[in-house]
């Protein structure tokens, strides 16, 4: 869900900068339910708000429809996998240290060579370095500073658990075309696309600005992606409890 990862945090700021405001609705760009929304509602932005305050209301409807609920557990699942997936990183990044290492002490390296596996050997130190001072930093928080990240990383973890649950019923009630995103490896942009377009029937939202209506609709109908293969989309497990499963590239 790459799209709605970045949207869903805009959308707490679009709706409190636009509270209050009054669009007369002859001049409005979008309406979503009773409210309207004109160019300086959806400013400096307009296609992030557009899609922001679209999604607010369809995740909202989606979330009351199916009944869907984040869990204790639920967070403590996916702490636990992204701890696992963190430590297997940097277990990976050391056996690549180790390879460039082992390929800058032989003799004879090509130049072209030996400054590839410098450059790369460099990223890594640099990424060893940031590791370690963000231990660091964490070591030495307050007990209040400690308990906001601590909630900024229960925050995250809701967010991701959350889309995946809409993400799971929406393609359980639509199907349709599964793709990879960097933030969400499999995001039923087909189910999402159904989705959408029943919530526009049914007038929950109206992008009245066609340049906008085209763009909000490009990334579901024409955009193009990189589709995942019916046989491997599986919404029975969160795809980080998945990614923890599967094997390692060593």
């Amino acid at each position: 869900m790459e799209r709605l990862a970045g949207v869903v945090v805009a959308v707490g700021v679009a709706l409190a900068a636009s509270a209050g405001a009054t669009c007369p609705e002859q001049d409005a760009l979008l309406r979503v339910g009773t409210r309207h929304y004109c160019a300086e509602d959806l400013a400096p932005d307009p296609d992030r708000a557009v899609a922001g305050h679209v999604w607010e209301a369809v995740r909202a409807d989606v979330v009351a429809r199916e009944g869907i609920a984040v869990t204790d557990e639920d967070v403590r699942a996916f702490h636990e996998a992204h701890e696992t997936l963190a430590a297997r990183g940097r277990e990976e990044q050391k056996a690549q240290r180790r390879r460039l290492e082992a390929e800058l002490a032989a003799p004879d390296v090509d130049p072209a060579e030996r400054k590839r596996a410098e450059q790369q050997l460099a990223t890594l130190e640099q990424i060893a370095a940031s590791d370690r001072q963000l231990e660091r930093d964490l070591a030495q928080l307050k007990a209040e500073e400690r308990e906001r990240f601590d909630e900024g990383q229960r925050k995250m973890a809701e967010h991701f658990v959350l889309g995946w649950k809409i993400d799971r019923a929406l393609y359980a009630r639509h199907g349709g075309v599964v793709i990879f995103q960097q933030a969400n490896p499999f995001e039923p942009v087909g189910a999402y696309r159904a989705e959408l377009e029943a919530h526009e029937q049914a007038g929950t939202f109206a992008i009245l600005d066609p340049e906008l209506r085209q763009g909000f609709w490009h990334y579901y109908t024409d955009m193009g992606h990189n589709e995942i293969p019916a046989d491997a989309e599986d919404f029975a497990v969160p795809w980080w409890l998945r990614a923890v499963d599967s094997p390692t590239s060593d």
